[in-house]
């Protein structure tokens, strides 16, 4: 039964399509409980405005469409829904072992915290495997589960710098959470040691199965111990066919819908970094499914538009250097977004406008002109299978697009049935004639934005949003924030966009509980250094945020490669005013 319970709620910005619902500072079961019972009545509430929602430990991230409620509106709405919630687990909590060889080159870390916390490692085990954990939130990549419960003795701060790779199944610590790695990634958590579990397993129901109020305990093991179980998860997962791998490898094959087969591309050379992407996953950011899909939104939407396609067909989107393919069948064809330099046939061939290839025809692409990627639509759309929902290549889970992988050489990727009998082409031909007039007509390319939106000295201004933690951040950061210049650096992927410039090192640190993450958040780690997160972002992240990139310079952004210079600009004059209410908290009375 519901009933009425004091919210103690505050709300704070995260860009200009989500809103962070704070509902309180620790970690707590009880607060925890409050999180979880908010999370289940949004997905219940099935309300239009509301787009997707992942609960942290002790707060909601809520995707909302501010064409359809205001910020302010979002602030009254969750404030009465979180005061009618409450209600019961839908099932007993379960605990889960996880076995772990702690130390060696299983845990980098360990040496470090035995001289700092004046403890010996076999104390450091003894106390990290003598007690359960409870799961409080899942995020960041699918699989890793965020655990309190961990003894105040091990409390231990993040790196500095997150390491550019760290290894599946490692077991680290991070303030006072402690938790498992499911793939390999980046990360910041102090490592100490590594399961040989597969902690991503769709096909094992006591991991598939974990979420917020189930347990995990950790059991030492030794390297022996660690090998063997290895080996076995491997011939498990060998065995089962690995869903998050070889179950989607067929699509590499040319798989797809046996109807559509008329029309396609067989990739002669793919380039520096070409994937199958759409509008994105959306639905699973609460489980660590991160969104991924298309970097430049309006380019690829523009890419479908004018083909008359789906608006979620999907498309490749080509990054740097195009590579070359030759045309299978008769069909259309769209280019969008950077300029790779791109031939059919040698001729060169326009941008932003459908064109007709047929059977043999040969397109190529150079190294990127202007801009840094672009997207290549064909008629009904790439043909691969979907995966949670989405057609777009999860390069770091491994999922989507042609078996979870960039494009290599000899692979087929058709199109879908839009694309077969003259009559359709017919069709095709006339909506494309009238898409590329309208759009000629209405929206500006991005690259000629790009253009517009940089300085004689290269510099482009990306606008941008405070918030949800810029209020750890004092005035005199805030202005080094906006006056300054930054540089993409190398160390740049679809994941996140590191910047080198000046840095932003608040004296109460950026160490935050960790809590939901946007597609544009601008994380400042320990280091200082501003990450912006792009579309491959994690779900979840424990350092401060102190600005959201409004959703439409992203497009901008993502044009933009290592080298690029950007200068971070307030979003003002000629953004809508009721996306750009003041950024901070908004504390709304209890209930």
């Amino acid at each position: 039964m519901d009933k009425k319970v004091k919210t103690g709620i505050r709300f704070y910005r995260a860009g200009d399509r989500a809103i962070l619902a704070v509902l309180g500072d620790e970690i707590r079961e009880d607060i925890n409980d409050r999180v979880g019972n908010l999370y289940q009545a949004l997905r219940a509430e099935r309300d239009p405005a509301l787009v997707e929602a992942v609960p942290s430990y002790a707060a909601v991230l809520v995707h909302y469409r501010p064409e359809m409620r205001s910020y302010e509106a979002m602030c009254s709405y969750l404030t009465d829904l979180s005061g009618r919630v409450g209600g019961q687990r839908e099932r007993a909590p379960c605990t889960v072992v996880i076995p772990v060889c702690y130390g060696l080159h299983f845990g980098p870390d360990l040496w470090e915290m035995e001289e700092k916390l004046a403890m010996s490692r076999e104390e450091i085990i003894r106390l990290h495997t003598e007690r359960d954990y409870r799961i409080y939130m899942m995020g960041f990549l699918p699989g890793f589960v965020y655990l309190g419960g961990l003894d105040e003795r091990l409390f231990y701060p993040r790196l500095a710098k997150p390491r550019m790779r760290i290894e599946a199944g490692a077991v680290g610590i991070a303030g006072q959470q402690t938790g498992v790695y499911p793939f390999v990634s980046p990360g910041g958590w102090r490592i100490i040691g590594n399961t040989p579990l597969n902690m991503y397993d769709p096909d094992n129901p006591e991991l598939a199965g974990l979420g917020p109020g189930d347990r995990i305990r950790f059991q030492p093991i030794s390297v022996d111990e660690w090998y063997e179980l290895k080996r076995k998860v491997a011939r498990q997962r060998n065995a089962s066919g690995e869903r998050s791998h070889a179950d989607v490898s067929s699509a590499a094959d040319g798989a797809g819908s046996s109807q559509a087969k008329a029309f396609g591309l067989k990739v002669l050379q793919p380039g520096a970094l070409t994937t199958v992407q759409d509008g994105g996953r959306c639905g699973g950011q609460a489980q660590g499914m991160t969104e991924s899909g298309a970097m430049d939104r309006r380019s690829y939407a523009r890419a479908n538009r004018l083909l008359g396609n789906d608006p979620n067909a999907a498309v490749l989107e080509l990054t740097l250097v195009g590579g070359s393919y030759e045309v299978l069948g008769d069909g259309w064809i769209a280019l969008t977004g950077g300029d790779l330099q791109a031939c059919l046939n040698d001729a060169p061939l326009p941008m932003d406008q459908a064109a007709p290839v047929k059977a043999g025809d040969r397109l190529r692409f150079g190294m990127a002109r202007k801009g840094l990627r672009a997207y290549l639509a064909l008629t009904g759309g790439i043909d691969v299978p979907e995966v949670a929902g989405s057609r777009a290549t999860n390069l770091k889970v491994g999922i989507g697009g042609l078996a979870g992988r960039k494009l290599r050489t000899g692979d087929v990727l058709w199109a879908g049935e839009t694309a077969g009998s003259r009559t359709a082409l017919a069709e095709v031909a006339s909506a494309s004639t009238g898409a590329t007039a309208a759009l000629q007509d209405q929206e500006v390319p991005v690259l000629q934005e790009l253009e517009r939106r940089t300085d004689a000295d290269g510099v482009t201004s990306i606008r941008f949003l405070y918030g949800p933690q810029d209020d750890r951040f004092p005035e005199t950061l805030k202005e080094r924030f906006t006056e300054s210049v930054y540089t993409i650096s190398e160390a740049s992927d679809r994941m996140g966009y590191r910047l080198e410039g000046p840095t932003l090192l608040p004296e109460g640190g950026t160490d935050i509980l960790s809590d939901g993450i946007c597609f544009g958040s601008i994380q400042v780690p320990s280091d200082g250094k501003p990450i912006v997160l792009m579309a491959d972002h994690q779900t979840t992240g424990g350092y401060a945020k102190i600005a959201t990139v409004i959703s439409p310079d992203l497009p901008l952004l993502a044009q933009l490669g290592p080298g690029a210079k950007i200068r971070f600009t307030p979003a003002g004059e000629g953004f809508p005013e009721e996306q750009a209410a003041p950024a901070g908290g908004v504390q709304e009375d209890e209930a």
